[in-house]
């Protein structure tokens, strides 16, 4: 795997890898098959082609949807009823479609070439409805041009295939077009990720104005000049516009189809389906992920356990040099793609009656407007220009929401999209009940009007519509934009054009369902005499109609708050190469703190039941068991490699503390071993007890995973940042100081246990105390981490310290220094000559590797906590015997944020030194320091306020990678990586090692 490494990354140790800002490592490739240059392709100099022949598709697909009722009901002479269901079926195919064009462009075809042929396709469909206009054997009333009753069969017949040939050129255009102009954004890049999220708001923002020039200019034309005439500037604006997408080719980036996207989704479901029976493990050490740069991995989720089985490897499934089948077994990434697939499909359903909303808008809206005074001066405005306004809405709502609303959200929320994206689409679905409730109170004066007046054309203004039309606008602004940006983040990568079908085949289906929906209503209403919705608007009472929508929209978004709250959004785990900017600790707007989070007791536990259960490392070979209960009960523990039959057992001690009025419970502390490593074992309190435990030991050897994280707390970052790192399969768990922020209120620390009790249990947390943890009250109480040290016992003795503020332990050939930053650090002192001792003991033959862990950082940008003699005092006193050691990495908490520095000694770069990190950002109450001094110390080469965790990695002796792991509103997203090189194996380093 070293081998693997050196050749495919460059080590980041005093810089950044030039090539990684010049090149795009996102699994896209340039138009001669090359990875792209970033500065060349990609970003809106490519999305500019894109969104050009998006504008021409969206001017033709409006000007045709947006007039298409007028044109069966007055050329056509279908009724109103026959009319709306041809529009809505017409809406339907041509929105269900992208489901097979998205499928054939992810498997096959790609999305360039789907986009090239279906705009043919498209021109085609344009082609026969621009000569069904001027060719007289084509014309509505064939060759005598005059006005007929009928219109031909051949002109019925030429005007539906040109129609259905624009559905089929949009099924490949659509899904294709707009997944094509996301994929020119890296995700991996800061301000990439950021044009993303803008790109799909100004995505739109073109919608609505080729919709704005369809319904005003090209209806206009329609309506006076002729169809024809408006046909066949389509045409050529089609036609253009493909011209300038081709030639936007050198700027594009590709990429390239891997067959059927279907296939691994049912290998899953054909490998769990074969294992159902099959025991589920108690930890994810048997869950198969090989390593694959090549892609994107997802972290395993506990939801939809059953498909778990899939990924679950039996003892003979896999074998050296033998790649398993995937019917029977299959990657945890491939297990959480069809999990994503699952989770999205409520969601799909619960927007269903959206799309029956919205299908209004082209039909029944058009329609009345056609009834009412459309007059301004001399000008009459064309019915189905009204759709103006829900277009002026829309651009509204885009601006503001993109320049105004996200930048305020970003900085009070700390989330990159401002609201989650599932948040922003309930705001249209809400408001989505406010329209037909104005709408229904619009028809209802409308009908009163036509009752008074009794004429074709009432006095009733059609700007009466505007307020429905105007809120259509902003409900679409936020419920179809975050559609899109949900139904193609959310789905597998390699679906990305299916999953924007899946966002276009809600409206389709929706209008399906609005037809259904029609007939149905007609049929029952029928019976009681009148029908609601008849030939025309005078015999209809599409008011009631209305209302019944409103009630149904109310209902359908109580279901969705429900499906939105449970939803568990795509968890990436990024391989990004470190970019670093001088301002990047300014780019990212920050979270801001949530409550804490106070958990209680089981509601089943009694006073003998274990909680607030953790282990820590002693030694080689053994593992200390801490835990509490409310009455006495034995310090035992008996454990085994073999669930439920347990062949070991050990003895310990029981303790207990007072602090002021508070006395803890009985703190058991049980030394078991020797243990084999790599291997899991479990264990529990009482013979035949119902709460069984289980860990898994270390390996003995390379490579061995670190978990860290400082300032942990316990809010609802917290919880957020113990789910991220449960899912990163490590070996060891490192926290910098500040555990549980108690600050003297003892239950806290009650709580702490038991919320990191999951996680504490399965591995071995070490820990080391910050000023969090001190809980000195002076005339009230007086000594200094009571708590923390009866609480959380770490092996001290073992490694001849005389405090368990201070102490250190070896693990898989990596030894690690826990250092007190609040006991006596300076020379003399007992920590300082035991640090001394610690060093020199230190063989770096057989652990290469030498790790500090401090609370207090050494080195720091950032204005929070500058000048503290826990941090410049004891640097003075101890840098230099880290220096001489060749400590390698130095992990510190304290200050509420993130910050990676090169290797450091004496405030200047030296190869020799260590990589100093601050992660004090696990997910404390109080929340994050935002505040940094510019510009950049060139030492500091990454930082950035939020909340997170670190992965430190021993690949070997030699490498090691360290990641962080930003908490993105719950996401974990990969935002820095580098490799480390062992100081041990630097010969230029090593020769001064003492």
């Amino acid at each position: 795997m070293a081998l693997e490494l050196e050749e495919h990354m460059i080590i980041v140790e005093n810089g950044v890898d030039a090539n990684e800002k010049k090149m795009v490592c996102d699994s896209s490739l340039d138009h001669k098959g090359r990875l792209p240059l970033r500065f060349s392709t990609g970003t809106w100099k490519a999305a500019l082609f894109i969104i050009a022949i998006e504008f021409s598709e969206r001017l033709t697909y409006f000007a045709i949807a947006s007039n298409l009722i007028t044109y069966l009901t007055k050329v056509m002479h279908q009724d109103l009823t026959t009319a709306a269901k041809n529009v809505n079926c017409w809406t339907g195919v041509t929105t269900i479609m992208p489901l097979f064009g998205g499928f054939i462009a992810d498997s096959y075809a790609g999305r360039f070439r789907m986009i090239l042929l279906s705009s043919i396709i498209y021109l085609m469909g344009l082609g026969i409805l621009t000569m069904s206009q001027f060719i007289p054997t084509l014309k509505p009333c064939g060759v005598s041009n005059a006005r007929c009753v009928n219109p031909t069969k051949i002109h019925e017949l030429a005007f539906f295939i040109g129609i259905y040939f624009l559905s089929i050129g949009t099924g490949g255009h659509k899904p294709s077009l707009e997944s094509f102009g996301a994929d020119q954004f890296d995700d991996n890049n800061l301000e990439e990720r950021k044009g993303k999220m803008s790109f799909f708001n100004w995505w739109n923002a073109t919608l609505c104005s080729s919709l704005i020039l369809s319904v005003t200019v090209l209806t206009y034309v329609e309506d006076n000049s002729g169809w024809g005439i408006a046909n066949l500037i389509l045409t050529v604006t089609m036609f253009i516009t493909i011209t300038i997408f081709y030639l936007g080719k050198p700027f594009y980036r590709y990429r390239v189809p891997q067959g059927s996207p279907l296939t691994p989704i049912l290998q899953v479901f054909v490998a769990a389906l074969m294992k159902r029976n099959q025991p589920y493990p108690s930890s994810q050490d048997s869950f198969y992920e090989p390593e694959s740069p090549q892609r994107k991995s997802l972290c395993h989720t506990n939801n939809h356990k059953f498909l778990d089985n899939a990924c679950i490897a039996k003892d003979n499934e896999i074998t050296e040099g033998k790649k398993p089948s995937p019917w029977k077994l299959t990657t945890v990434t491939k297990v959480e793609e069809t999990k994503l697939l699952v989770n999205i499909v409520p969601i799909w359903l619960a927007s269903l009656i959206y799309g029956v909303f919205n299908a209004q808008g082209a039909t029944f809206f058009v329609k009345q407007s056609s009834t009412m005074d459309r007059k301004m001066g001399s000008f009459t405005i064309p019915p189905a220009s009204i759709q103006v306004i829900f277009a002026f809405g829309m651009l509204f709502c885009v601006i503001c929401y993109d320049k105004i609303i996200t930048p305020i959200l970003r900085r009070k929320r700390g989330n990159e999209r401002g609201i989650p994206i599932l948040q922003r689409v309930g705001v249209g679905m809400f408001l989505s009940i406010l329209i037909m409730i104005v709408a229904a109170l619009v028809e209802k004066q409308r009908l009163i009007t036509a009752e008074k007046e009794k004429s074709k054309v009432l006095s009733m203004n059609v700007f009466w519509l505007a307020p429905q039309y105007f809120i259509m606008g902003i409900a679409d602004a936020f419920t179809l934009v975050g559609l899109q940006e949900f139904f193609y983040g959310q789905v597998p990568d390699s679906m990305r054009s299916i999953g924007i079908a899946l966002y276009l085949s809600v409206m389709g289906v929706g209008s399906f369902l609005s037809s259904f929906l029609i007939t149905v209503v007609n049929q029952v209403t029928e019976k009681t005499g009148k029908r609601w919705i008849g030939k025309d608007l005078s015999s209809s009472r599409l008011d009631k109609f209305y209302w019944l929508l409103a009630a149904i929209n109310g209902l359908n978004f109580g279901i969705y708050v429900l499906l939105a709250k449970r939803y568990s959004y795509k968890n990436v785990l990024k391989n990004v190469a470190v970019t670093i900017e001088a301002e990047l600790g300014h780019a990212y707007d920050r979270p801001q703190p949530r409550e804490t989070l106070v958990v209680s007791l089981a509601e089943d536990a009694d006073a003998n039941t274990p909680q607030q259960v953790h282990i820590s490392l002693v030694g080689e070979d053994r593992m200390r068991i801490s835990w509490i209960t409310d009455d006495h009960t034995p310090p035992v523990v008996y454990y085994s490699i073999t669930s439920g039959k347990y062949d070991h057992t050990a003895n310990g001690n029981i303790s207990s503390y007072d602090f002021v009025n508070y006395t803890s419970g009985q703190i058991h502390d049980v030394v078991i071993g020797p243990l084999d490593p790599s291997t899991v074992y479990y264990y529990c309190f009482a013979p035949g007890s119902t709460h069984e435990y289980s860990f898994k030991t270390p390996p003995a050897q390379f490579p061995i995973k670190f978990a860290v994280s400082g300032d942990l707390g316990q809010t609802g970052w917290t919880k957020s940042t113990l789910e991220h790192i449960s899912q990163s399969n490590y070996d060891v768990f490192l926290l910098p100081g500040d555990l549980c922020y108690a600050d003297t209120v003892q239950p806290l620390w009650d709580s702490f246990g038991r919320l990191v009790e999951p996680l504490a249990s399965q591995r071995p947390w070490m820990v080391t105390q910050g000023n969090h943890d001190i809980e000195q009250t002076p005339n009230i109480h007086m000594p200094p981490f009571t708590s923390y040290n009866a609480r959380w016992r770490m092996p001290f003795e073992e490694s001849g310290s005389t405090s368990n503020l201070y102490y250190a332990f070896e693990v898989s050939g990596v030894h690690v220094i826990m250092l007190g930053s609040y006991t006596d650090f300076g020379p003399g002192s007992d920590q300082y000559e035991w640090l001394e001792s610690d060093l020199r003991k230190v063989d770096r033959t057989k652990t290469p590797w030498l790790v500090v862990l401090v609370h207090a950082p050494w080195y720091n940008t950032n204005y929070a906590h500058q000048g503290e003699i826990q941090s410049v005092g004891m640097m003075e006193s101890m840098e230099g015997l880290l220096y001489k050691a060749r400590v390698d990495v130095v992990l510190a908490g304290h200050v509420h944020a993130y910050e990676r520095f090169h290797r450091v000694y004496n405030q200047q770069m030296d190869n020799c030194g260590p990589v100093h990190i601050t992660i004090g950002d696990g997910g404390n109450l109080h929340g994050l320091v935002t505040t940094y001094k510019e510009p950049q110390a060139t030492i500091s080469a990454f930082r950035e306020a939020s909340f997170g965790h670190g992965e430190l990695e021993m690949v070997n002796a030699s490498y090691a990678k360290w990641s962080w792991h930003r908490n993105d509103d719950d996401e974990s997203v990969q935002a820095d990586m580098v490799l480390i090189k062992s100081l041990a194996s630097d010969p230029s380093c090593i020769k001064l090692l003492v």
